[in-house]
């Protein structure tokens, strides 16, 4: 599967509303955006140039600094831009987006291995010292999902973030780039700007206090995910299929309240001391995609909450140990990473204990 590190859309945006878009010997892109269904201007959206990825690279470049927002009469303008590569990019709520298809995002070629051509909305331009460059682009209505987030004794789940996933041609399921999505303080929600395809909707919560980590910080202790028609297994949950621009309405995400069960343990070495640093993961066995993740606390414990009966992998990554050296964390040694399964039936499972190895 797929890992890449790269730049959320969060704070591409926040380069796009920040970056100040002076650079000299630059050149000039202009353009109007419409909607293709109306036939009347997108009026504030957001607009944004995006440098291509090469595949083969395990990092990406910055991207996304040069950007305005729309006229009412939906044109833009952007100024001094450094010369090269661009696709345009133009978000608007309601509308797909042409990140969907860009590398390495769900729907790009590289990602689906599919040939088919790309929607007339993906434009890529070429920006030349001096240059200026114009744009005409007819944004697509997307599909939409409907529904409610609530505990399963009916009360609502406020503000709960929601994430859909496309299902991929190898039948597995990828983030989709229309970023997180979010219930309101009723529960309801509403994801759009869907292009077709098959979906599982993702609902996640922060969960549990935080754990202190050496030097007496403390980090996030877990959360909790779970999957329209339950679980946390993709291959579970309910599918929805899209055909844009329907929407599909009542595909809710209920929290149990009962018959979940909490996971907890610790991570040794051989010689049986506590590590004291390390992520530990938790997901399905056989379906590592959408796994929960809580730092290690000082003491070597870790803990997830609330987990509905299955079998999972608890696995340990970037494991060490730190030690104190006036008021200093000082590294000591590294272990390789390590996983073991359990399986939740009925009762808590207090106990897991990971064995990591030095490495060599």
């Amino acid at each position: 599967m797929r890992q890449f590190c790269g730049v959320t859309l969060a704070l591409l945006l926040t380069a796009v509303s920040s970056t100040p878009q002076q650079r000299a010997g630059g050149g000039s892109v202009t353009g109007t955006i419409f909607c293709e269904d109306t036939k009347e201007p997108a009026r504030r959206a957001d607009v944004f140039l995006l440098e291509p990825v090469d595949p083969s690279l395990r990092f990406f470049p910055p991207g996304g600094g040069f950007g305005a927002k729309t006229a009412l009469d939906g044109s833009f303008t952007i100024s001094n831009v450094t010369p090269g590569e661009y696709y345009v990019i133009a978000l608007y709520p309601g509308y797909i987006s042409a990140r969907w298809y860009i590398f390495p995002e769900a729907m790009a070629p590289e990602a689906t291995g599919l040939r088919d051509p790309l929607p007339s909305f993906v434009q890529r331009i070429s920006v030349e010292p001096g240059g200026a460059e114009h744009v005409e682009i007819q944004l697509k209505r997307g599909g939409s999902i409907s529904g409610v987030a609530t505990y399963s004794d009916g009360t609502p789940v406020p503000y709960m973030a929601l994430n859909p996933k496309i299902k991929m041609p190898d039948g597995t399921f990828e983030d989709g780039s229309s970023g997180a999505f979010q219930a309101d303080d009723a529960g309801n929600y509403r994801v759009d700007g869907l292009p077709d395809g098959s979906y599982s909707l993702l609902g996640a919560l922060s969960d549990g206090p935080p754990v202190a980590v050496l030097g007496g910080a403390q980090a996030g202790g877990g959360g909790w995910i779970m999957f329209a028609g339950g679980g946390m297994r993709p291959s579970s949950a309910c599918i929805i299929t899209v055909a844009a621009p329907k929407e599909y309405t009542g595909v809710n995400i209920v929290i149990p309240l009962t018959g979940v069960y909490n996971i907890g343990g610790n991570v040794v070495a051989k010689d049986g001391h506590r590590l004291n640093h390390g992520m530990v993961r938790l997901y399905p066995t056989g379906e590592p995609r959408f796994p929960l993740a809580a730092r290690l606390a000082a003491d070597g414990t870790f803990q997830f909450r609330r987990t509905p009966p299955d079998t999972y992998t608890v696995r340990v990554e970037d494991a060490s140990d730190w030690k104190m050296i006036k008021e200093q964390a000082t590294f000591v040694q590294s272990f390789s990473t390590a996983s073991v399964n359990v399986t939740v039936t009925d009762a808590d499972l207090a106990n897991v204990s990971v064995v990591v190895s030095t490495d060599q």
